[in-house]
């Protein structure tokens, strides 16, 4: 039996665990919760990134994190792979700084930048809200029942969190070993929001007459959703082999 004792100890333990890799504050400010959606994303990716084995191990920091250790691409990488992608993650979040971004996409491709070689790819949506600010969201296919008032307590935000990157440890560890020669990319998608001419620095205008995410759409697994009053984000994968069942990543209870 847990002692009440015990229980402020754990919890104290986890918010400890968590202040090493997020901000405290994510209900609380704006700011706080922007920087909160661009280490999340971090984190995701480089969970991603990491369990396909595409970058060398010291590409990537450690953190002790909800019993498990996580892996966090480094922002200065030795693997000029890895810095080409840890660099265009962080000239991506201008766009997310300007309420542009809509999409972010983690594409792996077996040759060039097609439909024909695109191996996997998973998508990172954010949805901006004039009343509430910003929003992050990682898609699922569970109904949320959470109540307004509970839906953006630290401990509601830390749970779905948790869940987050699990479901991508999850789908990862389904798939099989990715070869070292594929390529690595970011696409951004921008809202209604951006000019017309706005690129996100790094970034160019793509020259494909056809979008080659578009026609995976309907393939893609939902994972699930991480909310502040500020911010949602939404992710979705997609394989073009079949390696795992649309619900996988779901089933299992939060960390």
């Amino acid at each position: 039996m847990m002692t009440a004792m015990n229980t402020i100890n754990h919890t104290s333990q986890a918010v400890r665990e968590w202040a090493k890799v997020f901000p405290t504050q994510i209900t609380e400010n704006y700011t706080s919760s922007v920087i909160f959606m661009k280490q999340l994303t971090t984190v995701a990716v480089s969970t991603i990134t990491y369990l396909r084995n595409v970058f060398p191990e010291d590409s990537f920091t450690t953190e002790k994190f909800a019993g498990a250790k996580l892996y966090i691409l480094k922002k200065k990488c030795t693997d000029e792979s890895a810095q080409f992608l840890s660099t265009a993650l962080t000239q991506a979040f201008e766009a997310f700084d300007k309420k542009y971004l809509q999409q972010l996409v983690l594409c792996f491709y077996d040759g060039e930048s097609s439909l024909e070689s695109l191996v996997e790819h998973h998508i990172f949506e954010y949805t901006y809200k004039e009343d509430e600010g910003a929003a992050m969201s990682v898609q699922s296919n569970f109904r949320d029942n959470t109540s307004r008032s509970s839906k953006y307590s630290f401990q509601n935000i830390r749970e779905k969190t948790h869940f987050l990157i699990k479901s991508c440890v999850a789908v990862m560890s389904s798939c099989p070993d990715m070869r070292p020669d594929y390529e690595v990319g970011l696409r951004l998608y921008y809202n209604d929001s951006a000019p017309l001419d706005y690129q996100a620095p790094g970034y160019q205008k793509a020259t494909e007459p056809e979008d080659p995410l578009a026609f995976t759409l309907a393939m893609t697994t939902r994972l699930g959703c991480v909310e502040t009053p500020f911010h949602r984000l939404v992710a979705h994968n997609y394989f073009r082999a079949a390696v795992h069942s649309s619900d996988q990543a779901i089933q299992f209870e939060y960390w």
